[in-house]
């Protein structure tokens, strides 16, 4: 570990390239958290909408029937930089469209998140540092408050998914950049207090953070570390923070790192999966030395260290393809992402490119099975390396969806996968789709 001195030369350091690497490869592109979190709380960890309560409020006014709507959040990829907008839209339908210069533009990239069937909708801008709130009116976004984090040393805020609910007038967002909390306030706009989580600094390493898991009061995020050579470093942490207290533990293991990707299961263990670039640069001898294997982990619900006798190879599920990510799926099913060589051949020249190869595959797994073999999903076409999933609750109940993202990063598609039907074609946005989320 660090000392003070070491360690604010090291987060400065760090904060420069993890944050230029969360934002321009993976915080963009989510921020719904996979968990499940309890009758109150959709699986995204915030404060869940009642699907039986009336579609109220907005432009309508209390007890005026709205139409509902819905946020589309990505993320545009320039030869300028990184470019966020918002989208309102009346459904998540495939028939559904917007123009870009219909949008909200957020210069640098946004998260989004919606605190249930509050009308309201809060964005980290990452180029500004701000956390923003916005209101509703008829199906346009109105801009209210905000508030700054540079007072907190925050600069480039960092993460998959930061923002977390825990009531109407407490809230957390979870900073990879500098590796603390900041506890704020919804309603008034303002930061109450803060905490450190700086026991995921590892000495020599550069770092990532990953998402960040709710299960009942727990919050649970991962970190992957990087070798001077770029290779993973076989080790994962993880920061388990306790909001009853504002407590902290963090839990290590050392049988494989670069993991990337978290899901939770119904009984509330959280899974781990390494990215699907460490299977690529394994495939080709690429992955350093010594070698971080594809592997899957997980920390069982309410313990504070991953767990021992869990161990899973992710290639030996697919047939020994190349595999990786973990998106939760409907029930206790997850999904992995397998990459298909019939397609395109990786191979030491291309290794770099293979994420955004459109030749990866969905392969559904089984939570409480005996994480033997994965079943290939053909039902939709090869798309990135690159997927999130996330709940969205819906006006006739909450809904599971995963986003497939196109090859060269152009565009994704929403699936709706908790059809009878299996994967129904939704909403195909442009650029980095990374959120869809009922605000009204």
């Amino acid at each position: 570990m660090l000392g003070t001195g070491a360690r604010a030369a090291r987060r400065r350091d760090n904060d420069m390239r993890s944050s230029r690497q969360i934002l321009t490869i993976f915080g963009l592109f989510a921020l719904i958290a996979l968990s499940g979190c309890g009758d109150s709380t959709s699986a995204d960890g915030t404060a869940g909408a009642d699907s039986d309560s009336p579609e109220t409020g907005g432009a309508g006014g209390d007890g005026v029937t709205s139409a509902p709507l819905y946020a589309i959040c990505g993320a545009l990829f320039t030869p300028d930089g990184t470019s966020g907008y918002v989208a309102t839209v009346p459904d998540l339908e495939p028939t559904t469209t917007f123009e870009l210069e219909d949008t909200l533009e957020v210069p640098g990239g946004t998260l989004c998140a919606a605190p249930g069937d509050s009308d309201k909708l809060f964005l980290a801008v990452g180029e500004r540092a701000v956390v923003q709130r916005y209101g509703i009116d008829g199906e346009s976004l109105v801009f209210e408050d905000e508030f700054g984090l540079a007072g907190l040393g925050i600069t480039s805020p960092a993460g998959r998914n930061p923002i977390h609910f825990l009531s109407e007038s407490r809230a957390y967002f979870i900073d990879g950049s500098t590796l603390q909390v900041v506890v704020w306030n919804p309603q008034d706009m303002i930061i109450e207090d803060s905490f450190s989580i700086d026991g995921l600094w590892r000495d020599g390493l550069q770092i990532g953070v990953n998402f960040v898991d709710r299960v009942g009061d727990r919050f649970v995020m991962s970190a992957r570390y990087f070798r001077p050579d770029e290779s993973a470093e076989v080790v994962a942490s993880a920061v388990i923070i306790d909001s009853t207290d504002d407590s902290v533990r963090y839990a290590d293991d050392n049988r494989c790192g670069n993991l990337a990707w978290s899901t939770t299961s119904d009984d509330g263990d959280i899974y781990f999966a390494s990215h699907p670039s460490q299977a690529a640069r394994v495939r080709v001898d690429q992955a350093g030395d010594p070698a971080s294997r594809p592997c899957l982990l997980r920390i069982l619900n309410g313990e504070n260290d991953f767990d021992p006798t869990f161990f899973v190879e992710l290639n030996e599920l697919t047939g020994g393809r190349p595999t990786g990510a973990l998106l939760r799926g409907p029930a206790d099913t997850a999904y992995v992402l397998a990459y298909d060589e019939e397609e395109v051949p990786i191979t030491a020249q291309n290794q770099s490119l293979m994420t955004v190869v459109p030749a990866w595959r969905y392969w559904t797994l089984n939570l409480n099975g005996t994480f033997e073999t994965a079943e290939e999903v053909t039902s939709i076409p090869h798309g990135a390396g690159y997927g999130i999933g996330f709940v969205v609750d819906r006006t006739d109940g909450p809904v599971p969806y995963i986003v497939s993202i196109a090859g060269d990063l152009s565009s994704g598609t929403l699936y709706d996968i908790g059809s009878p039907e299996g994967f129904v074609e939704g909403l195909t946005a442009p650029g980095f789709l990374n959120q869809a989320l009922r605000i009204r």
